[in-house]
């Protein structure tokens, strides 16, 4: 219901400033073209994901509303109400149920067992191995019985050549060739 009313509020904002300009300036195209201009560069830059076509519209539309209505004073008068219209709009429209689905407000945290790096692997150093891969100067290397993805310091080290571990750098495990 919250929703309805404040679609409605928006509403009679908007017809009730086009009404004004129609009276001021004898035609309500320009004005009813930089109010949407408005609303879609509002709608582009607060609620779409995205970037382009409708932000783009509504450039084009308030150009083509200003050159319509080329009155100084009445274009001032209709960027105010639209710069109020565009604030409102975000402010109501954000409320809604169906912007809010749009939203991502799910986190994602370390107590509910999400980790951005892996255990640590700081006991491999000093390790011996063997290049599953071409270290060239990444790959593959095998290291007391598990695959790792490790780095050398720029030297080429061939498939099956043993290796040590020489440090471990948060997840990189850089290796030198024995």
């Amino acid at each position: 219901m919250q929703d309805l009313l404040s679609f409605a509020l928006l509403v009679l904002v908007f017809a009730l400033v086009a009404a004004g300009y129609y009276f001021y300036t004898a035609t309500l195209l320009p004005v009813v073209l930089i109010m949407a201009s408005g609303a879609l560069i509002t709608l582009e830059i607060f609620f779409v994901p995205g970037f382009g076509i409708i932000g783009l519209a509504g450039a084009l539309i308030g150009a083509y509303g200003v050159y319509l209505n080329m009155r100084p004073d009445a274009i001032l008068l209709a960027l105010i109400p639209t710069v109020f219209l565009s604030f409102l709009m975000v402010k109501t429209l954000s409320q809604t149920k169906l912007f809010k689905s749009f939203i991502l407000t799910s986190t994602i945290s370390a107590d509910k067992g999400f980790k951005a790096t892996s255990d640590s692997t700081d006991w491999l150093i000093g390790k011996k191995g063997v290049a599953v891969t071409d270290l060239n100067p990444s790959g593959k290397a095998e290291i007391e019985g598990r695959r790792y993805s490790v780095l050398t310091d720029g030297q080429f080290v061939a498939n099956g050549s043993e290796i040590r571990v020489v440090s471990n750098e948060g997840n990189v495990i850089s290796v030198a060739k024995i």
